[in-house]
This record gives structure tokens, sequence and C-alpha cells, in this order.
């Protein structure tokens, strides 16, 4: 005889890095009209240009710090370090991504602020202004550094993996794989194990060691935490050993994983944190009128707390201004609502 097994459920997964990727860029002295050129180390050496603009620490106000490498026209160079924001925090389509990781959005001119030293070591301010049209993970930003009348031009890029977490689920866990590809290069892929607890509805808590990775090395995973849910998005955060395996240093190493879900059948709870459990009810209303007033069998669900509301009189200007609270103690409660000097009265029920 033959057995039937569940086929494996599958959720959409984005792996992007809260750095972010400036390739070298260009100025002309406007004095001179030669080409000066910068680039960026995260690790602070010209040897590693790693063209990272990564997470700021906890020592200043900044979101994102690096070393800038200026190069003169005739060879000479050196390193400046430079604390830089990108953009500030928006979500116009409410998803819970930041517009400026979310590439549908675009960023249309936005202005931030940095400080770079002085031969003294004192900060001096600079500005860079951001740009990428919405469906475009590469964008185009100015930093402009009146201390050396510059302004450089650079290609930035949000650092991200697609792919899908493929599941198979036991009791409240979801184990399976997750495998995701850089949306910029086919041939950079990572896959491996994860272990997803639906703690609830709302709350997930991960496992994951390691990862495989198109290099042959693994991505080893140090830390993660998870962020909450926005709408359909579940977001976390990943720390790793090292998130760019191509340079000879720990770089790239703060990320954030969005996983998305439907709900496919329509009950009220995301698919991939459907554990089997009863989803709310949605409530009801059976009204008996008694000589002494009304009776009213409220069906709902237990622990959910509503408002009865009645009007005498129903219009579209209708302000319904009687009401009492009704907290669910089983899924039926009886509710007994004296009469008044009216001949008719109408009820509605608002979950608060």
């Amino acid at each position: 005889m033959n057995g039937l097994t569940a086929a494996a459920e599958k959720a959409p997964v984005q792996f992007t890095s809260w750095s972010v990727i400036v390739t070298p860029g260009t100025a002309e002295d406007p004095l001179t009209e030669l080409e000066w050129t910068s680039s960026l180390t995260s690790v602070g050496d010209e040897d590693v240009l790693n063209n990272e603009l990564m997470v700021g620490g906890p020592d200043h106000p900044f979101s994102h710090e690096t070393v800038l490498l200026l190069e003169e026209p005739f060879g000479g160079g050196f390193l400046m370090q430079i604390l830089l924001d990108i953009p500030p925090y928006a979500d116009v389509n409410n998803n819970g991504i930041d517009d400026f990781y979310d590439l549908s959005v675009a960023v249309e001119g936005i202005d931030s602020e940095g400080v770079h030293g002085d031969e003294n070591g004192d900060p001096v301010p600079f500005t860079a202004i951001w740009y990428r049209e919405a469906g475009q993970s590469v964008g185009f930003v100015s930093m402009s550094f009146p201390a050396f009348d510059l302004e450089f031009s650079h290609n930035f890029y949000i650092f991200q993996y697609s792919g899908e977490f493929t599941y198979d689920r036991s009791g409240n866990n979801l184990v399976g794989t997750l495998a995701a590809t850089n949306i910029v290069n086919p041939d950079d892929w990572f896959s491996g194990p994860l272990t997803v607890q639906v703690v609830n509805t709302n709350t997930l808590s991960f496992t994951a060691d390691s990862w495989d990775t198109s290099l042959g090395f693994d991505f080893t995973i140090l830390a993660e935490d998870y962020d909450g849910r926005v709408g359909t998005n579940f977001f976390s955060n990943w720390f790793l050993e090292d998130g760019y395996l191509t340079t000879s240093e720990a770089d790239y190493v703060d990320w954030f994983m969005t996983i998305s879900s439907t709900d496919a059948n329509g009950n009220g709870v995301l698919d991939l944190v459907d554990t089997g459990g009863t989803p709310p009810q949605r409530p009801s209303l059976a009204i008996r009128r008694t000589a002494a007033g009304f009776e009213i069998t409220i069906t709902g669900t237990s622990g959910k707390t509503y408002w009865l509301e009645s009007t005498s009189q129903v219009s579209t200007t209708t302000t319904w201004p009687d009401h009492q609270v009704v907290t669910m103690t089983s899924g039926t409660q009886v509710i007994t609502v004296p009469a008044n000097n009216t001949s008719n009265l109408f009820f509605r029920l608002r979950e608060i």
C-alpha cells in the first residue's frame, strides 16, 4: 500500500546586508581639472578595498562608517575615516522594509550628513545625495567634501540574496532548508539548514549554525535576533562571521532577513505560522426580545474584547451612542440589555 506524505511548504525570503556596497568614485579638481579617485575600505587597509560602507559603531550617532582612500592625480593618497548617515528611515508602502533597502521603492535625491577628520582629528562636515530607481539594486551617490572642494560620484548597491525557505512541519517547528541567490550575480548563492519555531502568530525563533556557499566556504552564523512582524513580513537580524568571502578580512557581517507569507486558506492566520490551532472566529450576534428587554447571545473568540453598541435609528450618519464593553470568557456569552422607551433598537459588535 502506498503512503501519502504532505508536500513541503515554501516561503519567499530576502537576505539583505545592512552594509552598502559603494564602488570607487571620481572627482574633478576645479582648479587643475585633474581627476581624484576615492575608494572604500571598512577594514582600514588600502590593500583591501572592499567597497563597504558598514554599520556604524556605538561610539557615534551616525548610521554607517568606513575608511576612504583618497588618491591624488599624481599617485599620492591618504586614508580618512568617515561617518555617514544613509537616508532617514521611511516606509511608504507600509511593508516594514526601510525604503532605502526596499528595491520596489525609489530613492529620489535624498540628502544625508556625515563627518570626516581633519589633520588635528577634529570632525569636518560633508554631505551625500542618494538616488536609486524603483526596481533597481544599483543607485548613485554624490559625496561632497567642502574641505577639499571635491565632489565624488559613486555607484552604490543594495547587497541582497533572494530565495526560498522550504520546510516541513513538526509540531510548532518548521524544519527545512534556506536557499538564496545574489540578485545581481546568479553564480553567488548560499544554502543550508534552518529551523523556525512558531512561538505565536507574530513571533518566530530561529536555529541555524552555518550555510554552504558557492565559494566552497561557509557562512558561519554568530547570532540572530527576531525583530518582529509587519503585515505579511517577518523580520530578523543576523550577524555572520564573514558575509563577503571574496576578501581576506571579515566584512559585511550585519544582515537582516525577511520571510514573507500568505493566507492561502483564508482563515485569518498567515500560512507560515498556521500550526493548525483554532483561528480567531468572526463574532456574531443573536438577539431575542424578552419582557425585561433584550437577550443578546454573542458568539466570538474567548479572551477577545468587543464594544456592544446600540441605537434606535440607523442611517449613514448614525453615531451609535450607547455601548458597553464585553470581554468574552468563552466562545459564547449571553448579555441582557434592559428595554428602553423606543419601539426599535439596533445592535452591532465591534472589536476593540
